[in-house]
């Protein structure tokens, strides 16, 4: 198990850990109408079943998201056909115009967590010269939350890359607050041409303490990890404001064209997802299932990218903890032969 995981486990509480057990799959049943049917224990209590904010980019009740996606609002952003490897309907942003909810209007959240899973896909190599400006390269932040924007409340974190520095030069800054910054390396490399899918779980701090957390997660992989402090006695407000591939040093008119898929965020850990892996920290892609009714006992979920591979099923509860062992669920495979 890697280290930045280990110490992941660590952070997120060793006392909530000690104080309960992980969930308990006991039975799993797909229904006719495509969803998935969780029995156990140990998953606790979720108050808001629905997540913060979920989209595909395709035709949808607004039931399944408290803050659903207004098509008729994208501000120079479009859905387009691009086949991504689950369905045709992705998000089309030009990066260089702002972020993909727009450069004043990020996505708010009012919690001291957030859980962010989404499918990303770059039209770019970060380290083209010919995208620089004068100023020393593009500077792109691929995922960054922030407390304010003025003074004194100005505050931010963010997940970075520095195009002249290269692939592997993202870096986790907390601005202002943090005097470290973790350089994330061959961990998590800038991809450029291809579809990945991220993760980032985020904990504010205590004010003054670096024991708040930011673990980013590529294709499966933790990057780099150090406890984050981005709180302090003279910046206590914690971020509520959440937006993705902001750009600066960039001059240039030809666009810097982004994809997004099923991008998932809420403001706890709990969730349901599909893995690739029967061992809860290794797996190339996380794909969520989207909960409708949530007790500590049953989980109701949309049932999402079910392939004739073998998925692996797991449940995560408040304090981040999971079955270790995933359940495998493959209801399209062949069904073996009645024996007598």
């Amino acid at each position: 198990m890697r280290f930045s995981y280990l110490f992941f486990l660590m952070l997120l509480g060793a006392t909530s850990m000690a104080a309960r057990a992980e969930p308990v799959i006991e039975k799993v049943n797909i229904t006719s109408d495509g969803h998935i049917e969780i029995y156990g224990s140990g998953f606790s209590a979720k108050k808001n079943v629905e997540p913060l904010y979920w989209f595909d980019f395709t035709p949808r009740p607004k039931s399944l998201s408290r803050n659903f996606l207004d098509l008729s609002k994208l501000d120079g952003k479009s859905i387009t056909q691009l086949v991504d490897g689950i369905d045709n309907k992705v998000l089309s942003f030009d990066a260089q115009v702002g972020s993909a909810w727009g450069p004043s209007s990020g996505l708010e959240f009012n919690s001291d967590k957030l859980y962010i899973n989404l499918r990303r896909f770059y039209d770019f190599q970060i380290t083209d010269a010919e995208r620089w400006s004068s100023s020393g390269g593009l500077n792109l932040k691929v995922i960054r939350l922030w407390a304010g924007f003025s003074q004194p409340n100005i505050n931010n974190i963010y997940v970075g890359y520095q195009g002249k520095e290269g692939v592997t030069s993202g870096r986790i800054v907390g601005e202002y607050t943090d005097k470290k910054t973790n350089w994330l390396g061959r961990s998590a490399p800038h991809k450029g041409f291809e579809w990945v899918n991220e993760e980032l779980i985020y904990k504010t701090s205590d004010i003054d303490t670096a024991n708040g957390v930011f673990q980013y997660i590529q294709n499966g992989k933790f990057a780099n990890s150090e406890g984050e402090m981005n709180r302090t006695s003279e910046r206590p407000l914690r971020y509520k404001m959440l937006f993705l591939d902001q750009v600066s040093n960039y001059n240039k008119a030809k666009p810097l064209e982004v994809f997004y898929d099923d991008i998932y965020i809420d403001e706890t850990y709990h969730r349901v997802v599909l893995t690739d892996s029967a061992s809860s920290d290794r797996y190339s892609r996380a794909v969520i299932q989207i909960p409708v009714e949530w007790r500590d006992d049953y989980i109701k979920a949309r049932l999402r990218d079910v392939s004739k591979n073998a998925v692996y099923l797991y449940v995560f509860d408040e304090s981040n903890q999971s079955n270790k062992k995933g359940i495998r669920v493959c209801p399209r495979c062949p069904v073996p032969p009645a024996t007598n």
